[in-house]
């Protein structure tokens, strides 16, 4: 994150409660709070610096009122309790409280593309139809779908019929599927004494580093790096392709044969910068809406 806006993240979230109830496929206010500024970072980066006057929270009531929806229910029993219903009413609660200066509905969908991709959930639709979906609750015209009227005399009918559009608007993925950036590649590849350098030509060097002895009794180690592939390179914040992944893992001897599996692997790979990148597209045409 660029530091202006890595410096407002860390100073709000200081400002978030110490603990905070933890549910499966509910995500907290520091997550909410980091895909804001991600898609603060991603258009001050295509030069729509001016699209985000304001950035940040207008208050952290409002924000944590619309997080704490994901939990609401009496005692041990949660009102929403599926993967569709707790992304329904948190997309629905961070539209409709206006938590943020600007970008609420980026902010909401991005969320819930995040919690539909940690429960192996993706969308199967025109990518057109989520900005559709952010518009019309943003709106109040959930009704312009043909099969709200079945719903509209339920209880609490906006966040059940979401919940619903995003069961049909998704499909299951493998567990083992694996989507980054090549910031985040980076990132995995520095726990594994390797990184990547930008080299000419839309290429990217991946160069490790290795302890080598030298001196004439060979008694002294030291940091060696060395180039050991390269792969094509568009942006920081751009998808690397499952070849390169593949590639790189080879060259660097980190593959299933070498005991080195996808968990192991990708582990604490975050998902919201590769989202940012592929549903770049509805959340530009929400920009205006």
């Amino acid at each position: 994150m660029i530091p202006k806006l890595e410096k407002e993240y860390t100073r709000w979230r200081g400002l978030l409660p110490a603990s905070f109830p933890e549910s499966r496929y509910c995500v907290g206010p520091d997550t909410v709070l980091r895909a804001h500024y991600l898609i603060a970072e991603y258009f001050i980066s295509i030069g729509e610096e001016g699209d985000f006057l304001d950035i940040g929270p207008r208050s952290m009531d409002l924000l944590m009122s619309a997080v704490s929806r994901q939990f609401v229910g009496i005692g041990s029993q949660r009102k929403w309790n599926s993967l569709f219903e707790i992304t329904a009413t948190l997309f629905y609660g961070l539209i409709k409280n206006h938590a943020f200066h600007d970008a609420n509905k980026r902010t909401a969908l991005l969320v819930a593309l995040h919690q539909l991709a940690e429960g192996k959930r993706m969308p199967n639709v025109k990518h057109n139809e989520l900005d559709e979906l952010a518009v019309r609750t943003a709106e109040n015209r959930l009704d312009k779908y043909a099969d709200w009227r079945s719903f509209r005399d339920k209880p609490d009918p906006e966040v059940t019929f979401i919940a619903r559009k995003w069961k049909r608007m998704t499909r299951e993925v493998s567990s083992t599927q694996y989507c980054v950036t090549f910031r985040q590649l980076d990132t995995i590849l520095h726990r594994w004494n390797a990184h990547l350098e930008v080299a000419s030509g839309n290429r990217a060097d991946v160069i490790q580093v290795q302890e080598e002895r030298v001196g004439l009794l060979k008694n002294r180690k030291t940091a060696v790096e060395r180039r050991v592939l390269q792969i094509g390179f568009h942006a920081w914040t751009s998808q690397v392709s499952e070849r390169d992944i593949k590639a790189v893992r080879s060259a660097l001897q980190l593959t299933n044969e070498n005991g080195i599996d996808n968990e192991v692997f990708f582990h604490g790979a975050d998902q919201i910068e590769f989202l940012i990148d592929k549903y770049s597209g509805p959340l530009k045409r929400l920009r205006n809406k």
